[in-house]
C-alpha cells in the first residue's frame, strides 16, 4: 500500500487508496478530496479552480496555498485599467493647473536675416528677432539675450544684446538694452521685433546656444536652433564685406592724409622760400 500524503489546506491529511477494500478517512468538514492512486483531485463544486495535482507532497501543499499561479488576462486588464486611470487624473489636473490656476504664455520666437527692398534697389540688411504671444494670457517681454555653452571661455553664460534704436530712421543707434522699444507687452496674437546689425561681430562667431527674449517673470523664450544656423553664414559674410568696407576706408583714409600733408609741407616750403628770398 502507498504511503504518500496529502495536506489538505485546513492542515489534515489523506491517505490515497489502496487495492484493498479499505476506504480512506476523511475528516468532518466541507471540503473533501478524492484520491486515486497518485492523482489527488478537488470537487469542482467546491474548488471551481482546481487542477490535478501530482504525488509530491511539496507542490501538493504549494498548489493548494495557491503558490505559483500564472496571471490570469483579466488580472492583466485590471492593471491596465488602474495605470490609464492615473493617467488621466494626472493629465486633467495639469490642464486645470496651466490653464486657469497658473497659465503661462507661450511665445513663439524666430531668428533671421532679411533685406529691406525699396522699389527695384535691394538696401540695408537687418537681422530681426521676432517675437509673436500664442495665449492664453499676455506677455511682456523685457529684454534680449543669448546664452553660451557651459565650457565657453568666458566669465557669463549669458550676453544681453542691444538692439537698433529707432530703426529704420537710424541705422545704427543703439541706447543699450532697453532700446528698440523694450520692454514691450503683448496681447494675445500680437507680435514684436527688435533689429541688430547685420554685421554683428559677437553673433558672427557662432559660439552661443541659443538668442531670444527674457519677460518679467523671469522666464526665457527661445528661437529654434535651426534658425540660428541657418542665419549664421550670413552674418558672416555681412561681417567679411563691412571689414573689407572699413579696410578700403581706411586706405582712402591715409591716402587723403597724406595728400593733405603733403600740401601743408609745400606751402611751408614755399613760405620760407619768400621770406629768406
Amino acid at each position: 500500500m502507498s504511503t504518500n500524503l496529502c495536506e489538505l489546506p485546513n492542515g489534515f491529511r489523506t491517505r490515497p487508496h489502496d487495492r484493498s477494500d479499505q476506504r480512506p478517512t476523511y475528516p468532518r468538514h466541507d471540503v473533501r478530496r478524492r484520491c486515486r492512486g497518485d492523482r489527488r483531485v478537488a470537487p469542482e463544486a467546491t474548488y471551481s479552480n482546481a487542477v490535478p495535482i501530482r504525488g509530491d507532497p511539496a507542490a501538493c501543499q504549494a498548489r493548494a496555498q495557491g503558490k505559483g499561479q500564472a496571471v490570469s488576462t483579466a488580472d492583466w486588464a485590471l492593471v491596465i485599467s488602474i495605470c490609464s486611470a492615473i493617467v488621466s487624473l494626472a493629465g486633467f489636473v495639469w490642464n486645470v493647473w496651466s490653464k486657469f490656476i497658473y497659465p503661462k504664455p507661450r511665445v513663439q520666437v524666430s531668428f533671421s536675416f532679411m533685406r529691406v527692398v525699396q522699389g527695384n534697389f535691394s538696401g540695408e540688411k537687418v537681422l530681426v528677432l521676432s517675437a509673436t504671444n500664442m495665449g492664453p494670457v499676455q506677455v511682456t517681454l523685457y529684454y534680449a539675450l543669448v546664452t553660451y555653452s557651459r565650457w565657453a571661455p568666458r566669465l557669463s553664460s549669458v550676453g544681453v544684446l542691444n538692439p537698433l534704436h529707432n530703426y529704420p530712421a537710424q541705422t545704427t543707434h543703439s541706447i543699450g538694452p532697453f532700446g528698440g522699444g523694450l520692454p514691450k507687452k503683448l496681447d494675445v496674437g500680437e507680435q514684436f521685433s527688435v533689429y541688430l546689425l547685420p554685421d554683428h561681430e559677437m553673433l558672427a562667431k557662432g559660439d552661443y546656444e541659443r538668442i531670444g527674449f527674457s519677460d518679467t517673470f523671469g522666464r526665457s523664450h527661445w528661437a529654434p536652433r535651426r534658425r540660428i544656423l541657418e542665419t549664421l553664414p550670413s552674418i558672416r559674410d555681412a561681417c567679411e564685406k563691412a571689414t573689407a568696407v572699413r579696410f578700403i576706408g581706411s586706405i582712402a583714409q591715409v591716402s587723403t592724409d597724406l595728400s593733405l600733408s603733403g600740401s601743408a609741407v609745400g606751402v611751408r616750403a614755399t613760405g620760407r622760400s619768400g621770406v629768406c628770398a
